[in-house]
């Protein structure tokens, strides 16, 4: 068995929620694709020059919001590729969470070599959401939340782990046949994302569709 995880995989048990007719997700496949690659190619290709270019990680820290005294979780950060970015944009406190050990050695190397000392990395669990009690502002997702199995219970745990008026930001790949992210099986719409995340609790602050080339950006907060 390879000895490589997600940059951003929590794997749950069955799916209680029935998806919709057009597209249904494949339990646990999401994670087996990702998988099938090493460790260390993850790195390279979360890291490249070429991800920049499509991710444009400006416009999605932009997205997040004000962050400057903020407390925010970075919920399967990788390689820390955004969890650098919003420690550099003033949060206080940025949780760098993965199920990962690898990943977080990394990150803990990184925040040092990069003196973000405001970066702190926490072992994610696959059962249930790396919080305690109203401990974020903020928590954000790139590239996870089609990995999550029973996603309304799922959140309905983040809410907890939110203060008041927390909010959610889930980035992730746009349906259809594209040059990067899971096949098209995999993927799930920010209108079906969206309707999870109001069974959990929250409600719409906004979706944007168009500025990413590949990937939609929806947040959400507490009602």
């Amino acid at each position: 068995m390879k000895s490589t995880f997600l940059l951003f995989l929590l794997v749950f048990c069955n799916s209680a929620y029935s998806f919709a007719q057009e597209h249904k997700h494949h339990q646990g496949e999401a994670n087996q694709y990702m998988h099938q690659t090493e460790f260390e190619a993850l790195v390279q290709r979360f890291e490249s020059p070429e991800r920049r270019a499509w991710q444009k990680p400006e416009a999605v820290i932009s997205f997040l919001g004000k962050l400057k005294g903020k407390t925010v979780m970075d919920l399967g950060a990788g390689t820390g590729y955004f969890a650098v970015l919003a420690a550099k944009a003033g949060a206080k406190t940025v949780i760098a969470a993965d199920v990962n050990q690898q990943f977080l050695d990394y990150i803990a190397v990184r925040s040092q070599q990069e003196q973000l000392p405001q970066i702190h990395t926490r072992k994610a669990a696959y059962e249930r959401a790396p919080l305690t009690q109203a401990e974020v502002d903020l928590l954000f997702m790139v590239n996870v939340y089609h990995h999550i199995e029973r996603r309304t219970a799922y959140f309905e745990e983040v809410a907890k782990g939110l203060r008041k008026a927390g909010e959610v930001v889930v980035v992730d790949f746009k349906r259809g046949d594209l040059p990067h992210g899971p096949p098209d099986r995999l993927k799930l719409s920010p209108q079906q994302v969206l309707e999870e995340l109001t069974l959990a609790g929250f409600e719409l602050v906004s979706l944007d569709e168009t500025t990413l080339p590949y990937q939609y950006m929806l947040k959400v907060r507490k009602k």
